[in-house]
């Protein structure tokens, strides 16, 4: 379910619909008072949704660790031992991101963090940028790491770095996407893309083989 899915499913809000009032239309010398109440409304209004909404997305979250996996490795999940610290560290970001959308992620992630043997290093990296890359920034490492798998021996334009140019073009040239480059800059900066060996265009790292596991990513050539 996308982020806009999420909110087409619930009816949409205007503040006098919610009672918040103003000057203009309160009458004698009452629109404080009236204000104020508007505003509690609004406050119980927004604890309802917040409920609902956590609902919503652990459902979502517990669909997702539970569902696509083998009864063997559905088995071992549920019987794996884990850090309190790991699953409190996702479950708060499955409830506080932005993006509804970055949960088939976070189970992914915490399912790692259970089964996975991951230096304690490389765990809190990848829960520090599970948390703080976008979901196009993992789609944008979805279409980098399948296009290095492409035959190097095929003409230009099907090769590896022509399709990543085609994903991310340069800078003042036709189709350039500032929101396509600023996702490249953040896994840049996360260490899963690295700029310079292969005619400057962005490449996957070491860091990135592990991450694309983790994440449920094509598996890269680096």
């Amino acid at each position: 379910m996308s982020d806009s899915d999420e909110v087409a499913k619930r009816a949409m809000w205007t503040l006098a619909g919610l009672g918040l009032t103003s000057a203009a239309t309160a009458a004698g010398g009452t629109a404080g008072g009236l204000g104020m109440k508007g505003m509690l409304a609004v406050a119980e209004h927004v604890k309802t949704f917040k409920q609902h909404r956590a609902q919503e997305r652990l459902e979502a979250f517990r669909l997702e660790l539970m569902g696509p996996v083998t009864d063997k490795e559905r088995e071992e999940l549920l019987n794996r031992e884990f850090s309190p610290d790991d699953f409190t560290v996702i479950l708060e970001s499955v409830l506080a991101d932005v993006e509804f959308h970055k949960i088939p992620y976070y189970a992914k992630l915490f399912r790692a963090l259970v089964t996975e043997e991951l230096s304690g290093a490389m765990r809190s990296h990848l829960i520090r940028s599970f948390r703080s890359l976008c979901a196009a920034d993992f789609q944008l490492m979805e279409k980098v790491c399948a296009a290095t798998q492409s035959d190097e021996r095929m003409p230009d334009s099907n090769a590896p770095e022509h399709i990543i140019r085609r994903l991310l073009p340069p800078t003042r040239s036709q189709g350039y996407d500032p929101l396509a480059h600023a996702s490249a800059q953040s896994l840049i900066s996360w260490g899963y893309l690295k700029h310079g060996e292969r005619d400057g265009i962005p490449w996957p790292t070491t860091l990135a083989v592990t991450f694309a596991k983790v994440a449920g990513l094509s598996s890269p050539r680096i």
